[in-house]
């Protein structure tokens, strides 16, 4: 059986991790994570922003916005 992932759920992952480390979790590719993203409306980090956790300087989180008509609640990872 495949894992269910919420909406919530990845949008906390994306932003406590970069892509490419929840596509390694879920094993999937990381434009995978980015196409399920787009799906759930699921505002990401731009360029540079792990840089500059990484160098501890303060960053902004986008907030989650309501989910439109179009928008996926939750996804399955099929194995």
């Amino acid at each position: 059986m495949g894992d269910l992932i919420k909406r919530i759920e990845l949008y906390k992952l994306v932003w406590s991790k970069p892509i490419t480390k929840i596509a390694k979790d879920y094993r999937v590719s990381d434009s995978a994570i980015i196409k399920i993203c787009k799906k759930m409306e699921i505002p990401r980090p731009g360029l540079g922003y792990w840089t500059r956790v990484e160098c501890g300087k303060q960053v902004k989180i986008a907030p989650l916005p309501k989910l439109s008509k179009k928008g996926v609640d939750h996804h399955y990872f099929w194995r």
